[in-house]
């Protein structure tokens, strides 16, 4: 059946849902997937960019346009990537053109659809109407209320980002001084949800345990000036800033663990977290949060080690234990790289989703 899907988040726009979209596309059987988005790009044949305008006064306009889309390419179904604004007009749709939708939920976005009682109100119609509600983890599953059927389908990862060279991954480790480093690295968006502030103060504990000792920080973000602040003159711990996407394997390639601490807040939390995954391409362990679906991403004691987001003496403890047994360490990294290989190529998620499409 041919599929549209409409999102707001798509490549070239960076983080780990424009990625999950782009690459279901990309495994999608051919020319069976027509993607509608707003992010301006290169232009690709089943790729329709558009400058939708999705605000309560251009409704009915919008909705004409998605109307005339589904009308040209003969669409049969529709995947919804934001559940608000996308999933009001696919609702529509199924009430005039009696085309079935399906919505696809990612953690932030169901707590910010249900944190107002009109929000709450249109949340739940959309949901309700829906065929299937895909949920990217049972954690973000727990916290979606329907009677429509939630089936879990986590991100992916594809196997070529492990295909890299040995003479760029020397010139890293020269550019950023690493040789003979013990690395613990995190990648992501630098605000306070993903608690790099517990990392940094554990380090700073640590900076004299371990001298060869170094924390590498990716990314940017509204957290940046007071994490430097708290950091100070650490020189254990280096700010990456915004890392290209060339550069990045071959981050996750010199580092010795993987490590991001989330935790929840009122209207944000850890869907799953994609970044785990790309580690354990690399055989690299992680240590994570026992809580949301980051506990899903990494198995305790099996691809890494779970620790309370809130303790700093169990986050030291861990680090310890990871840098001190070697043996450990390569396991539960030989372990990740193996289960991450088995269950989240974005080849198996893609056909698990085609088969729930069109079932």
């Amino acid at each position: 059946m041919k599929t549209l899907l409409i999102t707001l988040d798509f490549l070239p726009n960076r983080g780990g849902i424009s990625n999950y979209y782009f690459n279901i596309f990309k495994n999608f059987p051919k020319n069976e997937l027509v993607v509608l988005t707003n992010v301006k790009g290169e232009e690709e044949k089943n790729i329709i960019r558009r400058d939708l305008n999705f605000g309560i006064f251009h409704f009915f306009e919008t909705l004409k346009q998605i109307k005339k889309i589904v009308s040209d390419e003969k669409i049969e179904q529709i995947i919804v990537g934001n559940i608000l604004p996308i999933g009001k007009y696919a609702y529509f749709i199924k009430k005039s053109l009696k085309i079935n939708y399906y919505i696809f939920i990612h953690g932030l976005d169901i707590k910010l659809a249900q944190s107002k009682t009109i929000k709450k109100f249109i949340t739940k119609k959309i949901l309700d109407n829906a065929r299937i509600v895909f949920a990217n983890s049972k954690s973000t599953k727990s916290i979606i209320k329907t009677k429509t059927p939630i089936e879990i389908l986590y991100p992916g990862v594809n196997e070529n980002f492990k295909n890299i060279g040995e003479e760029k991954k020397l010139e890293i480790l020269k550019k950023y001084n690493l040789e003979n480093k013990k690395i613990i690295l995190t990648v992501g968006r630098i605000i306070k949800r993903k608690n790099h502030e517990l990392i940094i103060k554990t380090i700073n504990e640590l900076r004299n345990e371990f001298e060869n000792l170094l924390y590498l920080i990716a990314g940017t973000g509204d957290n940046l000036e007071h994490l430097k602040n708290i950091a100070k003159d650490n020189k254990n711990i280096i700010f990456l800033g915004d890392v290209t996407d060339q550069e990045l394997p071959y981050l996750y390639s010199i580092c010795d663990i993987f490590a991001m601490i989330s935790h929840e807040t009122k209207n944000d939390t850890e869907g799953f977290g994609i970044v785990y995954l790309e580690a354990a391409l690399f055989k690299k362990p992680s240590l994570a949060a026992n809580s949301g679906g980051a506990k899903e991403a990494v198995i305790d004691n099996v691809s890494g080690l779970l620790i309370n987001n809130e303790s700093l003496e169990e986050l030291k403890n861990a680090i310890r234990k990871l840098l001190t047994d070697n043996n450990l360490r390569e396991k539960l990294g030989e372990n990740a790289y193996t289960r991450t290989i088995d269950n989240f190529t974005w080849e198996k998620i893609t056909h698990k989703l085609i088969k729930k499409l069109n079932a």
